[in-house]
């Protein structure tokens, strides 16, 4: 609960914000935000420095002349005054290199009125940031309510720079930085999971007495390719107790070259897949994100936590990735369903994967599950301290008690397609199956079919004489009506031999909730009146979106399999692969 100094705080820099909001620049949301925080910055920089005399106990130098008390509050260049002194308290400080130029409050000068300036600054220096007042303990958790009360009001870009408290805490505490690791950050955003880690540090260790330093400085490692956000980040670190001079270009976006093993990294990228950099968004591929993952040196007792779309686990190239954490490494210790909506920006399915290169010995070749269950207030999903203390002790304990969390051997996963889907292992439905196989009352489809994906992809060529064209919306609903209706289909020139199939088959859609059973017989006469050529229909091309099982008769029934994939334990099935 916030303390009444703690609430004065955020009440003011509320008030601050408004000031900039209700004035009549055109000013950003952002732009808003930066401000007032980096005033909240200097401010507290200053005080720390001029209260008692105790300039020996602050990681900040600022020079006598680029002091607050020094400030002309009569002059209409308040902001340039202010960039000035940035620039000074940037050279004379290692770690703040460029934060004046990153920032940029010089800029801001011609579109805020000198009223409208002085009245923010009258504001802040009315406020006591001194360690007289707030301990930083205090400061640093004043300044993350901060963060998490304005982050959804000030526009897109900071909120996918932005990450949930209650995440940081869960990803931070699974983690479990020590004070003597080195950690890296390469999405650090507004360095919301770096704090959460200083705080957990300084919780094993001890707070340091004023601003006493521990080696975190050469610890910590930080990039972003936005450099206001990065220098953000900077800012937030030094009130934090760690003056940081070590940023870190990330993989395969930029050069990198890393010599020092990391033994925790934070790989959380934006959910949009795009970083701002400058006035053009750049996206973040796949490729790019999985050459991160592999290229990062990890140490011999390295972990990495890694934040990421469900979807980047679906096609085949993507599996082929995941395969290589068991056959190379068997790195992957831990999957965790995170909530729908923790993140406002995305309705994606997000998981979090633990990568630990030390397993122990009897966590090889397995991997647990875990789901967490949300904690929701007014509309708004957040994890609770009590389900995080619940999710942490499932993993370092490695044992699955509830339906909510399944260790799962590599042979499982295997026989999976390398899916990662927690929901095809965590939950009650997901426990029958493994008990069906088990009692082999159930078997793999692949036991007693041959199955195998369509030929034929999106055909840019239509031809009134080439062989109809199977997409999955041409494939039926209803288990009563289970034939084509070669009346609304396209017709295509196939390209090669393998492509055509002459052969009675089920046809399953590979895309959407539901699977479409359809039967595809060259025998049959199952089209309408007003279809003329009856040998036309003897062959069919299938686009890659769509699934041809051949059952072996001998093992099981055409039809009996047919109206099986109506059923809902087939259903189930499919539907845990995409929710």
């Amino acid at each position: 609960m916030k303390n009444k100094k703690t609430q004065v705080v955020l009440n003011k820099i509320s008030e601050a914000i408004e000031i900039l909001r209700n004035s009549l620049s055109t000013l950003s949301s952002f732009d808003s935000f930066k401000i007032v925080f980096v005033l909240m910055a200097y401010k507290r920089f200053n005080d720390i420095l001029e209260q008692n005399g105790a300039s020996n106990k602050s990681i900040i130098t600022i020079p006598e002349s680029s002091r607050w008390s020094r400030l002309d509050f009569s002059s209409e260049q308040l902001f340039k005054q202010i960039d000035k002194n940035l620039r000074e308290i940037s050279s004379a400080n290692k770690g703040l290199e460029d934060i004046a130029e990153a920032l940029g409050i010089q800029r801001y000068q011609p579109n805020i009125s000198p009223l409208t300036q002085k009245e923010l600054l009258n504001t802040f220096d009315s406020l006591d940031l001194s360690l007289n007042n707030f301990s930083l303990k205090e400061f640093v958790e004043t300044v993350s309510v901060f963060f998490e009360q304005h982050a959804e009001s000030i526009g897109t870009r900071s909120r996918t720079a932005h990450t949930p408290n209650s995440l940081c805490k869960l990803l931070v505490k699974l983690l479990n930085p020590q004070i003597s690791e080195q950690i890296y950050d390469p999405f650090c955003g507004f360095g919301d999971t770096l704090i959460s880690a200083i705080t957990h540090i300084y919780e094993n260790y001890r707070w340091p007495n004023e601003c006493e330093q521990y080696n975190l400085s050469k610890n910590i490692d930080i990039y972003d390719e936005d450099k206001e956000l990065l220098t953000l980040t900077k800012l937030r670190l030094a009130m934090a107790g760690v003056l940081n001079n070590s940023t870190r270009k990330r993989g395969p976006l930029t050069d990198f070259n890393i010599e020092d093993k990391t033994d925790v990294v934070f790989l959380k990228p934006p959910f949009n897949l795009f970083v701002e950099i400058g006035d053009k968004p750049k996206k973040i591929s796949f490729e790019s994100i999985s050459m991160g993952i592999s290229f990062i040196g990890l140490s011999d007792n390295g972990r990495m936590g890694i934040v990421l779309p469900q979807s980047y686990f679906l096609n085949e190239r993507k599996i082929k990735f995941v395969r290589g954490f068991f056959d190379e490494k068997d790195n992957i210790e831990a999957i965790i369903q995170l909530p729908e909506r923790l993140f406002p920006q995305t309705s994606l399915s997000i998981n979090l994967l633990i990568l630990n290169e030390n397993k122990p010995k009897e966590r090889k070749h397995k991997v647990i599950f875990i789901k967490v269950i949300p904690f929701i207030r007014d509309e708004s999903v957040s994890i609770s301290d009590e389900e995080i203390e619940r999710i942490v002790a499932v993993y370092k304990n490695f044992e699955a008690k509830t339906e909510n969390e399944e260790i799962v051997t590599y042979e499982e996963i295997q026989q999976n397609n390398f899916n990662l889907f927690p929901n095809c292992y965590v939950g009650t439905f997901p426990r029958e199956i493994k008990e069906l196989r088990k009692n082999r009352a159930a078997i793999p489809l692949k036991d007693i079919c041959k199955i195998k994906r369509g030929e034929t992809r999106k055909h840019p060529y239509k031809d009134k004489d080439g062989l109809p064209f199977i997409k999955p919306l041409d494939l039926p609903t209803d288990a009563m009506h289970p034939y084509i209706d070669f009346n609304n289909v396209s017709y295509v020139k196939p390209s090669s031999e393998i492509q055509i199939i002459r052969h009675k088959c089920i046809l399953v859609s590979l895309v959407g909730d539901i699977l479409r059973p359809t039967i595809f017989d060259p025998n049959s006469f199952y089209k309408k009146e007003s279809v003329k050529d009856d040998k036309k229909y003897s062959e069919i091309l299938v686009s890659s979106n769509i699934a041809v099982i051949v059952p072996n008769e001998d093992k099981v029934d055409f039809e009996y399999l047919f109206y099986q994939l109506y059923s809902p334990i087939v259903k189930n099935q499919h539907e845990m692969r995409y929710t």
